[in-house]
C-alpha cells in the first residue's frame, strides 16, 4: 500500500518516531574525542543534536549536544584554538574553520543551557583574535 500523507495513515508520526529512534542510536555513537576524523563528526552531531532539541523538546538531546561541545571545548588550546594536525600551539588556523566552527557550537551551547563555561569559551577565543596577529609574515595590528 503506498501512503498518501493521509491522517489515517499517521505519516507524520511515523517519520518523527524513526528520526527519533536514529538520534536515540546516535547518542551512543558520540566519538571520544576531538581529532582527526572525529573532530567533523563531533561539530555535526553537536549541532544534529542542539537542532534536535529545539524542534523536539527532548532534554536528552540538549544533553548529548553538550556532551559534544564538552569534548571540543577540551582540547581548545591555552591560546584559545585548536591545533591544526600535529603543529600544536605553534599554528593558528582562523580561515578554514579550525576556529570558527567550534566558536559557533560554543555560542549554540551558551544559548541553550546557559552554562558559563561556553561563554567563558567565547570570550577567550575573541580575545585571541584581537591580540596581535602574523599573517603570511606581516603584523597585523587589529
Amino acid at each position: 500500500m503506498m501512503l498518501t500523507g493521509k491522517k489515517e495513515h499517521n505519516l507524520s508520526d511515523r517519520v518523527e518516531s524513526a528520526i527519533r529512534s536514529w538520534l536515540d542510536k546516535q547518542i551512543t555513537n558520540i566519538p571520544e574525542s576531538y581529532e582527526g576524523s572525529n573532530a567533523g563528526n563531533l561539530r555535526q552531531a553537536a549541532v544534529g543534536f542542539f537542532r534536535a532539541y529545539e524542534i523536539l523538546g527532548n532534554k536528552k538531546y540538549l544533553e548529548a549536544g553538550l556532551t559534544c561541545a564538552d569534548r571540543i571545548l577540551k582540547e581548545q588550546l591555552a591560546r584559545g584554538h585548536w591545533a591544526y594536525g600535529s603543529k600544536g600551539n605553534d599554528m593558528m588556523r582562523i580561515q578554514d574553520g579550525f576556529v570558527t566552527r567550534p566558536f559557533w557550537i560554543m555560542l549554540y551551547a551558551h544559548k541553550l543551557s546557559g552554562e558559563k563555561k561556553y561563554f567563558e569559551f567565547l570570550n577567550h577565543t575573541i580575545n585571541l583574535h584581537s591580540q596581535d596577529l602574523v599573517v603570511w609574515g606581516r603584523l597585523l595590528n587589529p
